[in-house]
């Protein structure tokens, strides 16, 4: 019996379905408050 945890990224799933996925996957710059 298998047990445990496993943690899927984006990236596992581009290269599983071979999805062309190109960028900033994150832009911080857009979340962060101005000053």
């Amino acid at each position: 019996m298998l047990s445990g945890n496993i943690t899927v990224t984006l990236e596992d799933v581009r290269c599983l379905l071979h999805l062309p996925i190109k960028g900033r996957l994150l832009d911080h710059q857009a979340i962060l408050p101005k000053l």
